[in-house]
């Protein structure tokens, strides 16, 4: 028997809309689009407060494929609904990116890693030297020998690496809204290892 998760997630107090996973396809509110065309992804998790109280949640993702394939889904809750329905809420979310990143992301990264460089990943320049991002006030680059991988700090994805003095910091800034954001780790992982490979 093969592998399906179905729920009824909110949007928003009276509307519900349907979640359907398989290990092909990703289903919602009756649109498919099938886990092996999937080509990019975009995350959000949006938390509303006011006066320092949260008042609702909202999970947006978004997936794209080849042909012109796009499927948006969002599902909320309000702060007094039963705990219960924020728990299926977070769940889903998280079962889908799992999903997502087992079953198309071996394939994304690769596809990633094959790009002729110099390349970019979201904000980042990928060079054979090492990793770079520009900006007015943030222009950082380390080279791979110092990458040490990629780090979460409030939703927002970050190179890390070590300076000269031995510390670790962190550079840049990827959103979970910017394309593949999920697969960063995997993608700096996969270009250290490559760069710094013996020869």
């Amino acid at each position: 028997m093969s592998w399906m998760y179905s729920i009824e997630l909110p949007q928003g107090a009276l509307i519900k809309r349907q979640m359907q996973l398989t290990m092909d396809a990703v289903t919602f509110n009756g649109k498919s689009i099938p886990v092996a065309a999937i080509d990019v992804v975009k995350s959000q998790v949006t938390r509303q407060f006011v006066n320092g109280i949260p008042t609702a949640t909202t999970y947006k993702v978004q997936l794209e494929g080849q042909g012109g394939l796009r499927q948006t889904m969002k599902w909320s809750f309000a702060s007094l609904q039963k705990q219960e329905t924020k728990d299926k809420c977070e769940q889903a979310y998280r079962t889908m990116i799992d999903l997502i990143r087992d079953q198309a992301g071996p394939r994304i990264v690769a596809n990633q890693l094959a790009k002729p460089l110099p390349t970019k990943f979201g904000p980042y320049e990928i060079t054979p030297e090492g990793v770079g991002v520009s900006g007015l006030l943030s222009a950082k680059q380390a080279p791979w020998v110092a990458i040490t991988g990629a780090t979460m700090n409030q939703g927002v994805y970050s190179v890390t690496f070590v300076d000269e003095q031995g510390r670790g910091k962190a550079f840049g800034a990827m959103s979970l809204w910017d394309a593949n954001a999920i697969f960063l780790p995997e993608v700096m992982t996969g270009y250290r290892n490559w760069f710094l490979q013996p020869r």
